[in-house]
């Protein structure tokens, strides 16, 4: 572990290695890509300098750290793979009909967002200045106590709504509460119980009186216990990658001495609990959506977006029709006044002739029964197996189906190519749909501007809630404006890196940074609805300003801590 111990960011045989994957991989998917070389080539080289920014990470922020790494897994990983091994794309992509126009125009999207970030990163680079952190001297017996009630909180939220659906993927809530309430409460289940257990238990690590393997237990069992409560495979990945990455990140600086047969525990309780989560959640999900309830009325109107004061027809939503060609993705709920979270999963439409509860909706009138359909909806397969032997199969068909079951697993599910293949290819993209779409209210569901850009087909139920999400790319390109664009993307960055950066210089926590910073990543690349970023964004904020009132209170220092050294 001493390789490691020293810190990821120090090992330059990784970086080296991993860039020149990187870049071999984009050279390969350019011979197969029909646009401009020369823009695809600036789009690459733009992706490789956004994954040598995430490794190198000079300013050592996670925020930086997840979000580009989520950006590179939904953006360059997907549309690489997609040019070399001919993989779809499990999310609808509106009308993107694969011409060289329309992936031109994608990719001078991207071009446009990925310069505006690394811009960002550089400014934050060349301001880097060494600060002298805070000294940690709390009340480590108000903390311990502290760090109790917060596990008790934390467990009895969670059970309370699983039972309740308050902010579970893919479930209308259950029982109604006051609109503040259900804000405050939901914040606490998807991040607000993690920050703060995690930020108390650090305190207690840095004071001697909790042992760094304690930490990582509480995170693992917490991000378990959290990803069955929210019904989230992806929920439990979010948390428990915190004190890992901080670990790789930070090096030796933490001192966490954990032996290799401490290492192993670790990784054996996180890969059990894991195994257990996804069981969980998929049992869960099989039997609650059997029960989902179709609406009792919905207008099926067909066309394109229409332009706010346009002579187009407008359309309002394209709702999967029984025998219609559909192919439907993952997708996300949103509550409103609540953060996007990610579902995976799609219901079959009554008298369908596919059957699937987890996963994409087969053609109707296909030749696969219910039960083979069921089976590759599972894993996100639902393209005809080819009729040959496995041992019949070339080396080459055997490496493209190999890829595309480890695209499955690693990289489709991250948001980011889909969205902005599909607005790119809409008509009707201006300021006025942009402001629109600032505006949006949550409750629209599968009404909303994104759901009918994309030609999303998820039904309309009564008792769930699924949609695709477009991502903040897509999303700022409502306006039709590179401008607006490039812009947007330079104030999300910031405004994701101030709030960790309040949070490390007035704090000193590690745990505090780390889950904030995926937090603030994560719910950024997951933008469906600004208005519900927005209440995110306070609601963090605000928690961030209460711990830092923690802080001041269990300090046992007399004189007031200074902020600005």
């Amino acid at each position: 572990m001493n390789g490691i111990s020293e810190g990821y960011l120090d090992n330059k045989a990784t970086t080296k290695w991993i860039v020149a994957t990187v870049t071999l991989l984009s050279i390969w998917a350019g011979f197969y890509y029909p646009g401009m070389i020369a823009l695809f080539a600036t789009y690459c080289t733009l992706s490789i300098a956004i994954i040598y920014a995430t490794i190198t990470n000079r300013p050592k922020s996670y925020f930086i750290f997840f979000l580009f790494s989520f950006l590179t897994l939904g953006c360059w990983a997907k549309i690489t793979l997609h040019l070399l091994i001919g993989n779809n794309f499990i999310e609808p992509i509106g009308g993107f009909d694969e011409s060289p126009t329309a992936w031109d125009n994608a990719i001078a999207v991207l071009i446009t967002a990925f310069s505006a970030l690394l811009i960002c990163y550089f400014i934050v680079v060349a301001g880097l200045k060494k600060r002298k952190e805070l000294e940690t001297n709390i009340n480590t017996k108000l903390l311990s106590t502290l760090l109790t009630m917060a596990i008790i909180f934390t467990i009895a939220s969670l059970i309370f709504n699983y039972y309740y659906s308050i902010i579970k993927v893919g479930y209308e809530p259950t029982l109604k509460l006051h609109s503040y309430i259900y804000v405050i409460l939901s914040f606490m289940i998807a991040w607000g119980n993690s920050i703060a257990l995690f930020t108390l238990a650090y305190w207690l690590v840095k004071n001697g009186k909790l042992t760094p393997n304690m930490l990582f237990y509480i995170v693992i069992i917490e991000g378990a216990l959290t990803s069955i409560s929210m019904g989230s495979r992806a929920q439990m990945i979010l948390h428990v990658s915190v004190p890992f990455i901080a670990y790789l990140i930070q090096g030796k600086k933490l001192e966490w001495n954990i032996s290799k047969i401490g290492w192993i525990k670790i990784f054996s309780t996180t890969a059990l609990l894991f195994a257990f989560s996804i069981i969980s959640v998929s049992v869960d999900r099989l039997s609650s959506f059997a029960k989902a309830v179709p609406y009792t009325e919905k207008t099926i109107v067909t066309g394109s977006l229409e332009k706010s004061g346009s002579n187009s027809t407008s359309v309002t939503e394209n709702l999967e029709k029984p025998g219609s060609s559909s192919t439907s993705a993952t997708g996300n709920l949103e509550k409103p006044e609540s953060n996007s979270t990610p579902a995976t999963g799609s219901l079959e439409k009554p008298g369908s002739n596919s059957t699937s509860a987890t996963g994409n909706l087969e053609e109707s009138g296909s030749n696969s029964t219910s039960l083979e359909l069921s089976e590759k909806a599972l894993t996100h397969d639902v393209t005809p197996e080819p009729p040959v032997a496995p041992y019949q199969l070339s080396p080459e068909l055997k490496f493209k189906q190999i890829a595309n079951e480890l695209s499955k697993l690693i990289v489709d599910r991250w948001i980011g190519a889909e969205g902005v293949l599909a607005v790119t290819s809409e008509n009707h993209l201006d300021l006025d749909l942009f402001m629109r779409g600032l505006r949006e209210d949550p409750a629209q569901g599968t009404q909303a501007i994104y759901q009918r850009i994309s030609n999303a087909q998820y039904e309309r139920l009564e008792n769930f809630t699924f949609m695709t999400i477009p991502g903040p790319i897509a999303v700022l390109y409502y306006s039709g404006n590179y401008l607006v664009l490039f812009a947007g993307m330079a104030l999300l960055f910031f405004l994701g890196y101030s709030i960790e950066l309040a949070a490390k210089r007035l704090l000193s926590n590690v745990m505090t940074s780390a889950t904030i910073g995926v937090a603030m990543a994560y719910l950024i690349v997951q933008i469906n609805f600004p208005r519900a970023f927005l209440f995110f964004v306070i609601e963090i904020t605000a928690f961030l300003i209460g711990l830092i009132v923690l802080r001041w209170i269990l300090n046992k220092q007399k004189q007031p801590i200074n902020f600005l050294h």
